[in-house]
């Protein structure tokens, strides 16, 4: 009957790896070298920071760009955006909402994340008015000021996506828009 009891030599191996000759043994190597045998400044250097001022401006500066685009101030282009937002999301699938999501900058994922239950989506919305629609209704006790006429709506639809649109990759903006309905999508490429 063997001993399984891990000997002093398979204990050292799980701290460094032993010198071999065969590829496995060089990339091991190699990633041993590449983890613990850079200094404490390299390592630190390297770590990512959480930014949370960047991600503010980039969030503000998208804010700003709807409100130019609607002539509006800042507090009213923030609510459309967080509508218009969460009614393209429940609009989508849950994986397709949360790969979208992946392109925005930091704070309007968290718009985008906001009260979102995948247990409700995909809304089925069909037609461009079912769209506006929602989009009404997702703003909530503003939408009587936010959105005056139907026209309003369909307005922010469209500035809301030419903003999206500057701040995406086209290819991210194409499979959204693919997702839609083309009736929906008809005003967005009008504009």
């Amino acid at each position: 009957m063997k001993n399984h009891s891990p000997t002093k030599n398979a204990i050292r191996s799980l701290y460094k790896p032993e010198l071999g000759n065969g590829t496995r043994q060089r990339v091991e190597d190699e990633k041993w070298n590449r983890i613990y045998k850079t200094s404490t400044e390299e390592r630190r250097r390297k770590i990512k920071t959480m930014n949370f001022e960047e991600y503010a401006s980039e969030g503000n500066r998208f804010i700003k760009d709807v409100a130019e685009e609607l002539n509006t101030n800042r507090n009213r282009a923030a609510r459309i955006t967080r509508a218009v937002l969460h009614a393209l999301r429940d609009r989508l699938p849950a994986d397709d909402s949360i790969q979208f999501a992946q392109g925005l900058p930091m704070m309007l994922k968290a718009i985008w994340l906001d009260q979102y239950d995948i247990s409700k989506t995909p809304v089925i919305l069909r037609h461009k008015e079912e769209f506006l629609d929602y989009i009404y209704d997702r703003d909530g006790l503003a939408a009587f000021a936010d959105f005056p006429d139907a026209e309003s709506i369909e307005e922010s639809l469209q500035a809301v996506f030419f903003v999206l649109e500057n701040n995406m990759s086209a290819g991210q903006m194409r499979h959204i828009k693919n997702m839609l309905n083309k009736e929906i999508v008809a005003p967005i490429e009008d504009y």
